[in-house]
């Protein structure tokens, strides 16, 4: 339950956005049971104003 709402707090606090590091299109390691991107997901968090939806 505390993860939910820890959650709910950071994403109707910021917007998270991908950052020039990320490849596009990701490249999934074949060698892994879950799907995982090779060079990881790298996210820009920018402080969302209270007038932003």
């Amino acid at each position: 339950m505390q993860t939910k709402v820890g959650l709910i707090c950071l994403l109707s606090r910021y917007k998270f956005q991908t950052c020039e590091k990320t490849s596009d299109p990701l490249k999934i390691d074949p060698k892994k049971f879950i799907m995982t991107p090779i060079e990881g997901v790298w996210l820009k968090a920018t402080y969302r104003d209270r007038l932003d939806s």
